[in-house]
């Protein structure tokens, strides 16, 4: 039996796919320890018959005790709200309690879970007051209706290692519980080794199928699909719209170093509208340099045109789309691939499968190991050393086919920036200010950031991939409310004063009378104060 320990549903909360990964991750060892493991994006559960007919779904549950292995991986969002696609799932636990919210009716039932068996694991950042509260919630919740709880609540810190404590809780509670828990003593599990003796990699659940019938159109539409066939973590990749930005402005002097801009985006052909202090997503893209130099380390052709279907052996029903296609080599390496950020360590691990040079291949284990965290941190995090450079300089001998570094790579990830524009001013143009990520590598090599590398790099006329994101910010309904408003500014004090009451109250909704605030003041951090 190549799966002894039965199944286990792997549910995840994600905003930017980081959850999901994990997940992902999980599901590739489902041979190496026996369970067969089912992802299940949380955004398909909706209601409380969700739950029943696919968590609870009876073909997933032991035969013999009738009972529900559940695992979850959560991340907070914002100000501890659930991410996007845990929303519903977050108020069925609330429904279900006796909680009333206004987003979802039900009745109470303490023993909605009562044959669940469950473990949680959350990912967070203690810089923030509401640290891994969704996790926390979500096991304290489980307990409450009648779920055992198999493992203690396992907690990952973005400030920290947020990928070194998923991995620990991974090995020494996720998989040893399990073991200790549904495997007989002695049960051997049947493991596949590939030739340079580490664990067989999973089949992919595509493949890549090309069109050169395509090859050289100037314009290439890619196919329209359903959303419930897109990767929740890639929807912005089908949600975002080209908005030509029509202005840019550097903010500091020659003597001030560095750069900030100040930038205005065109959304009037925008559906959705944005109100003041929402976030304007913007989608990054790689510059032609590095994508020619991974383009000739791997010998892709830019040109030739792709999609991705489903593999042979995967079911066409589950097939989600990561990006859409078709489209060139290039426009998939330019849009959707991260060159430039630094490689988890578990992709590194991947990546050393591909190498075949043996110093390659030890060097990129070493440091995805947890013995070479230290070294990673070293090499690659403080290196600014993306996967473009592992390629094409560091380890030369990586060879894969496009299938197998479209199911590496990880996705572009798009950047939010709190739009300081008003929106009853402005309600066409969205205003936003950037500071641009620059600096120079230990080999004296220039780096800038991802997103903010491409900010710089586009002129007024140029287009710019955007959406726009809601924001938990709001003002209070009640006008008579005191809001407390604070602020940074280097040199002007006054003005940025003037304009933050402003543009609240051309922001409101409300009538707020603009003889409100009653007065101001200014802490330096010098040791005198600026002259008025």
């Amino acid at each position: 039996n190549i799966y002894p320990g039965g199944h286990l549903s792997l549910l995840y909360g994600s905003q930017t796919g980081t959850s999901e990964a994990f997940c992902n991750q999980i599901q590739e060892q489902e041979r190496e320890h026996g369970f067969k493991i089912r992802v299940i994006d949380l955004e398909e559960i909706t209601c409380s018959e969700d739950v029943q007919s696919i968590i609870l779904d009876p073909k997933y549950c032991d035969p013999l005790t009738k009972r529900t292995k559940m695992a979850l991986v959560v991340a907070t969002y914002g100000e501890g709200d659930p991410t996007d696609n845990a929303l519903n799932f977050y108020n069925i636990l609330k429904v279900k309690l006796g909680i009333h919210t206004d987003e979802m009716d039900g009745e109470a039932d303490t023993h909605f879970f009562d044959a669940v068996d469950y473990m949680v694991f959350g990912l967070g950042n203690r810089q923030y007051e509401h640290f891994n509260s969704v996790a926390k919630f979500i096991d304290s919740a489980l307990e409450k209706l009648s779920a055992t709880r198999i493992a203690q609540l396992g907690i990952g810190d973005d400030d920290n290692d947020l990928e070194g404590d998923f991995e620990t809780w991974k090995e020494n509670t996720f998989w040893k519980t399990l073991k200790s828990t549904y495997l007989k003593h002695g049960t051997s599990l049947l493991i596949e080794k590939n030739k340079h003796g580490n664990i067989s990699k999973p089949e992919l659940p595509f493949s890549v199928k090309y069109h050169p019938s395509l090859e050289g159109r100037p314009l290439i539409m890619p196919d329209k699909v359903e959303r419930d066939q897109i990767l929740n973590s890639s929807r912005y990749y089908f949600n975002s719209h080209d908005c030509v930005m029509n202005l840019c402005r550097e903010l500091r002097t020659p003597e001030d170093g560095g750069s900030t801009l100040h930038m205005e985006f065109d959304v009037s052909k925008l559906e959705k509208k944005y109100y003041t202090a929402d976030n304007l997503a913007i989608l990054p893209m790689n510059n032609n340099e590095s994508v020619e130099l991974i383009a000739e380390a791997l010998e892709f052709n830019l040109d030739a045109v792709f999609s991705l279907v489903p593999s042979v052996n995967a079911s066409s029903d589950k097939f989600q789309h990561s990006f859409p296609t078709p489209c060139t080599v290039r426009d998939y390496l330019s849009r959707y691939c991260d060159l430039i950020s630094p490689p988890r360590r578990s992709e590194l691990k991947k990546l050393a499968s591909y190498a075949t040079d043996p110093t390659d291949r030890n060097a990129l284990t070493r440091m995805s190991s947890k013995e070479g965290k230290k070294e990673y941190a070293d090499k690659m995090v403080a290196g600014h050393v993306g996967i473009v450079d592992i390629v094409s300089e560091l380890c030369t001998s990586i060879s894969m086919s496009l299938d197998e570094f479209v199911a590496l790579c990880p996705r572009l990830q798009p950047r939010y920036y709190t739009i300081s524009s008003s929106s009853s001013v402005h309600p066409d143009s969205i205003h936003i200010t950037v500071s641009i990520l620059s600096g120079i590598r230990r080999d004296s090599t220039d780096f800038t950031g991802v997103c903010t590398g491409h900010l710089a790099s586009i002129r007024p006329g140029d287009n710019c991939r955007v959406f726009v994101r809601d924001s938990s910010f709001r003002l209070p309904t009640d006008v008579s409310e005191v809001m407390f408003l604070i602020f940074i500014s280097d040199s002007l004090v006054r003005n940025s004063y003037r304009y933050l009451i402003f543009s609240v109250h051309k922001a409101s909704n409300n009538d707020w009378p603009r003889n409100r605030h009653s007065s101001h003041a200014c802490a330096f951090t010098r040791k005198s104060a600026p002259k008025d």
